[in-house]
């Protein structure tokens, strides 16, 4: 689930009210936006091979005029949800959208102090700026605007350590008893290749409010084990990989929790895209 809607809000930010000692929310996001333009200096596209257990998938990034675009192979059940994991393409297109500090009146503090506000928070052990959109009465995308986002910023590098949204995802109404939604993207062990300067290590975290009863949890668990059961016989590649999404998807359907522990398996910038690529 891209945020690229949620980021297109971030482009109405101005100040918000700052906590004494702290940075403003200009000021982080500004850092974020730099410092990820830096990062695609002379890059006009880039491959990452996510991988998750069995699974893996590639993620295309490329630009499109002066915009970010993130594609995967679409016969791939997993690609949708690894390209979610990459977010921060999106957010390094938003340079000239940003007021100066001077072009900030008091009355824009006062109307916005609701709506977006930076404060600092102890992640892993260490200081994180994080920032907190409210995305009620900004702009309305039918549906799939998220209620709010948090980004968890590195004040030193401007990197970003984790992204969290809440909401009703896009498409996730129609899963059984699908609710609300959370949703934690972790991005850790920054590393450079050729240049580019990725997360190699990212987590998801899904959490979605399950309004099944007790039965049909137990119905929906049996039918998963049968399917289990029946895939065990399939010595197939494609068998290994349809036994591999359905663990991954167990505990979300049952109990409405998943986490995705991801790796970038391989880096390629600068090649031109992949032989999958229709675009």
């Amino acid at each position: 689930m891209r945020l690229a809607v949620a980021a297109a809000s971030l482009a109405v930010l101005t100040l918000a009210a700052p906590a004494p000692a702290q940075p403003n929310a200009l000021q982080v996001m500004r850092g974020v936006v730099t410092q990820l333009q830096r990062n695609s200096e002379g890059v006009q596209d880039y491959t990452l091979t996510l991988r998750a257990g069995a699974l893996s998938s590639d993620v295309y990034v490329y630009r499109d005029g002066d915009e970010w675009e993130v594609a995967t192979p679409d016969d791939e059940e997993m690609g949708d949800m690894l390209e979610g994991l990459v977010v921060w393409p999106t957010f390094g297109e938003m340079e000239d959208e940003f007021p100066s500090e001077d072009e900030v009146s008091e009355s824009d503090l006062a109307e916005l102090a609701d709506i977006i506000n930076v404060t600092q928070e102890r992640l892993e052990g260490r200081t994180a700026n994080v920032l907190f959109l409210r995305m009620e009465g900004l702009v309305s995308e039918g549906g799939n605007m998220p209620d709010s986002l948090r980004m968890y910023v590195d004040p030193a590098t401007n990197q970003i350590l984790r992204v969290h949204v809440a909401g009703m995802a896009e498409g996730m109404s129609e899963m059984p008893g699908g609710g609300d939604v959370e949703v934690t993207m972790d991005f850790r062990d920054y590393r450079e290749t050729d240049g580019l300067t990725v997360p190699r290590r990212m987590r998801m975290d899904l959490r979605m409010e399950m309004e099944l009863t007790d039965d049909q949890k137990q119905m929906m668990s049996a039918g998963m084990e049968a399917a289990r059961a029946e895939l065990a016989q399939d010595t197939s590649e494609e068998g290994r990989q349809t036994a591999a999404l359905m663990e991954m998807f167990m505990g979300l359907l049952t109990e409405g929790h998943m986490a995705l522990d991801v790796e970038v398996a391989d880096v390629r910038v600068n090649q031109g895209p992949p032989s999958w690529f229709e675009g």
